[in-house]
Order: structure tokens, then sequence, then C-alpha cells
């Protein structure tokens, strides 16, 4: 079985934020992934479950995950509308780094040993964010990149301040934590 890259699968240009939409029509069961970025997954029709070495989660349309780079088992089931989809956007630890820097984001943890992954309730805040990225698909680099950039940030304040310390010390420990790039085998 092939290992999916992401988001190397959507482009070549080697970027520290990008947005892209995912479609199937055929789901994916268990597949393996590497993520060489932090991915948001804003899931609009179908389910996700996310396999990692010591843990998983599973969301519907009513969530969205962050999920950090690393290598995971993806599964993603189709619904009711025979399509899978989700508007995923990516972003690199570094553009993490400065947002926390900037915006003096303290970690609350002295030690942080996190799940891989942080399950966001979708509200009517977070819909309309999602709304405001499908208008971003027709524009052009560079004008995108700048707008992406604010997004992010708008998204990281909204969740920090909808979810307090837990959201922010889960941003720490996206920072703080290596990256494993191996798979484990399983016998």
């Amino acid at each position: 079985m092939a290992i999916l890259n992401f988001p190397e699968i959507f482009s070549k240009e080697k970027l520290d934020l990008l947005l892209c939409d995912y479609k199937m029509t055929d789901a994916i069961i268990k597949h393996k992934a590497n993520l060489s970025l932090n991915m948001f997954s804003f899931l609009q029709t179908g389910s996700k479950q996310v396999h990692f070495a010591d843990t998983s989660v599973g969301v519907n349309s009513t969530q969205s995950l962050l999920i950090k780079s690393g290598n995971c088992l993806l599964t993603e089931l189709l619904d009711n509308q025979d399509i899978y989809y989700c508007k995923l956007l990516f972003f690199s630890t570094q553009k993490l780094s400065i947002f926390l820097e900037k915006n003096h984001f303290q970690s609350n943890k002295i030690e942080t040993r996190d799940a891989p992954y942080f399950v966001i309730e979708n509200d009517v805040f977070l819909k309309s964010f999602i709304t405001s990225l499908s208008a971003l698909s027709n524009l052009q680099n560079p004008t995108i990149q700048k707008i992406l950039e604010a997004k992010l940030e708008e998204l990281l304040h909204y969740l920090i301040y909808k979810y307090k310390s837990k959201f922010s010390d889960f941003l720490h420990s996206l920072v703080a934590q290596k990256t494993n790039s191996i798979f484990r085998l399983t016998v």
C-alpha cells in the first residue's frame, strides 16, 4: 500500500500554508498517510477516522480536526450522498511558532505530552469561517497566501477564545514535539 504524502499530493510547490479541497467517491480504509505539515480537516460530508501509534479519533461533519504533522492511518468513509468532502488547511510549525510568539500565548503546562489531534465542535462561527475559505479558491498566489495567513490567525485566535488554555496548550505541544517519521510495523 502506497503512502499518501500530504499536502504534496495537492501541490508540487513547497508551501508552508496551503488550502485544498479533498473530494472522493470511494472510501479509503486505513491508508498510510504522512503529514509534512499540521492540518485542519474541516469535514463537509462523510466521516473520518485517524489512527495514530497509540490512539485514534473519529469525527463526522459536525466536527473538525486539527492533526499534528507526522504519520497516521486514515479511514475516510462516504455518507448517503456517495461523496466524501473536506476542506484541508495545512500550516507549518514555523507559522505556528511565529503566531504564538507574536501574540504572547504561553503554555500553562510544564510537560506537553498531548494527543496528536484536537477535536473541534463546529459552531456558527466555524461554519461561516469554512464558507469564507471556499470563496478563496479562485484567488491566485501571492494574494491568496497573504489572505490565508490572516485566515489562519483568525481561526487560531477564535479557537483559543473558544477552548481557552486547552487549545493554547495543544498548540504549544505541536511546536514542542518532534514528529514521528517512521510507521510502526504490526505483526
